[in-house]
């Protein structure tokens, strides 16, 4: 039977990271979306180039890559900005993901994998037959 892979959703401080480190330590593999996304407009990538033709040369830092700052600014002050910056960026994550799940699959392993609260909006929703939360509570509970 394939292990199940566990979906691992909530907002800022919900307690993800500690989660998949446990996971991890239980012999997990886990499959980081944000680290992907972060990955997903590196220099010279399709997604690098797809931020740039849609936001322009002002979002790219001295260091050429994309300054994550002068995005933000734009894409939290504006909803369709952030609109077209999550239909740019979210399908190469899921691509990413779903990458990564079948090659850990091809090695024998069933990986569990940590995804982005948007990720259902993205189209990853179908990737994961099981999904697990953990919610935060005030006093830790």
């Amino acid at each position: 039977m394939v292990a199940p892979i566990i979906g691992l959703t909530g907002g800022i401080g919900a307690g993800k990271s500690t989660v998949a480190g446990i996971l991890t330590q239980l012999g997990a593999r886990v499959i980081d979306a944000d680290r992907i996304g972060h990955e997903a407009y590196r220099p010279g990538s399709e997604g690098f180039a797809r931020v740039v033709e849609a936001f322009g040369p002002g979002v790219v830092g001295a260091d050429r890559a994309i300054d994550r700052r002068a995005l933000g600014a734009l894409v939290f002050a504006d909803p369709a900005a952030r609109a077209r910056l999550n239909a740019l960026v979210h399908p190469l994550i899921a691509a990413e993901v779903g990458r990564r799940i079948a090659a850990a699959r091809a090695e024998g392993f069933d990986p569990a994998r940590s995804r982005l609260a948007a990720a259902r909006r993205s189209g990853m929703g179908g990737l994961h037959p099981a999904r697990a939360r953990r919610r935060a509570h005030p006093g830790g509970a």
